[in-house]
């Protein structure tokens, strides 16, 4: 019997099964947080928003500063190999 080498498959190289991967378990821990908080209806919604909205801040942040080190990509690169960009 030969013995022949077989790559292993790596779904985690694809961004795509990361990303559903992470929604579908944000999914399932606020359904379970749902389900198994202390506080009533009322104050567990209102967490929800305060927490939704500080999400959306940080993630808004967080786009900014990715976009603005994308943006400066190019002339670091420059910097990098010595050339003016002319």
């Amino acid at each position: 019997m030969g013995n022949t080498y077989m790559e292993p498959v790596s779904t985690v190289r694809n961004p795509t099964n990361v990303i559903l991967g992470l929604l579908l378990g944000g999914l399932i821990g606020a359904t379970a947080m749902l389900f198994l908080a202390p506080q009533s209806g009322r104050l567990t919604r209102a967490l929800l928003q305060r927490k939704s909205t500080e999400l959306r801040s940080r993630t808004t942040d967080l786009g900014k500063r990715a976009l603005a080190q994308i943006e400066s990509l190019p002339t670091k690169l420059r910097q990098v190999t010595g050339q003016s960009g002319e």
